[in-house]
């Protein structure tokens, strides 16, 4: 499974890969993680593909709802998962097919119960 990881906090960017990580070590599989620090550096990556998304929204630059739409433009079917602090975008989620919005500050224990079921897939 390859999975990227877009946050502009880096504190945030190593939570959640630290979250995937720890997921994959308990249940099992096989899964690489890429991590970017903004939209542009993630939508740079052409030529990579993945499953599962974990994006910030608010990011400088490209936010991440901007970025999720240009993302779309060349994959609809990777699960994009939103991940901030700003529980007002989650109408915005809809519009680019995104699963799962998760509000800041993100705990383990709850994080898995967000997605687990597209990784079975």
């Amino acid at each position: 499974m390859k999975i990227a990881v877009v946050d502009d906090s880096p504190r945030d960017l190593q939570l959640i890969k630290g979250y995937v990580e720890r997921y994959f070590k308990e249940k099992g599989g096989d899964y690489q993680v890429w991590t970017f620090e903004n939209g542009l550096d993630f939508l740079d990556e052409e030529k990579l593909s993945f499953d599962i998304v974990f994006m910030d929204v608010e990011m400088p630059h490209l936010n991440g709802i901007e970025t999720a739409r240009n993302f779309r433009k060349r994959d609809k079917m990777a699960v994009l998962v939103f991940i901030t602090n700003m529980a007002q975008y989650a109408i915005h989620g809809y519009e680019v097919d995104a699963i799962e919005y998760m509000v800041k500050p993100v705990e383990y224990y709850n994080f898995p119960t967000k997605w687990k079921r597209r990784c079975a897939s």
